[in-house]
C-alpha cells in the first residue's frame, strides 16, 4: 500500500521504506476503530523478491511487529514496481 493520495506509487526500490509507509497507513485507519497492531489476528505478507526477506524482518522487527502472526510468501504485489504487500485482519474486543 505505499502509494500517496494521487495513487502515485512511492518509495519505488526501497522496500524498508514501503513496509514503514504501510504500516503507519493500517495503523491510520484501524486506530479510529480501537484497534492496533496488538489487535492482529492474521496476516498474509507478500514479499516480491525473497532476497528482502531479511530486510523485512528488520524493518518489522524495528516496529516491533516481528512475532506477528503471519503467512510469508513469494509472490506478485499488486503493482509492478511495488515490493511489499500486507493483507491483516485485525478482532477487537469492543
Amino acid at each position: 500500500m505505499s502509494f500517496n493520495e494521487k495513487g502515485e506509487s512511492i518509495y519505488i526500490g526501497d522496500i524498508s521504506s514501503q513496509v514503514k509507509y504501510t504500516v503507519e497507513v493500517v495503523d491510520s485507519l484501524i486506530h479510529p476503530e480501537g484497534a492496533s497492531f496488538l489487535d492482529l489476528c492474521e496476516a498474509t505478507v507478500f514479499l516480491k523478491r525473497k532476497s528482502d526477506f531479511p530486510l523485512y524482518q528488520e524493518t518489522a522487527e524495528s516496529l516491533g511487529l516481528s512475532d506477528i502472526p503471519a503467512m510469508y510468501l513469494v509472490a506478485d504485489v499488486c503493482r509492478d514496481e511495488l515490493l511489499f504487500e500486507l493483507d491483516a485482519a485485525f478482532v477487537t474486543q469492543r
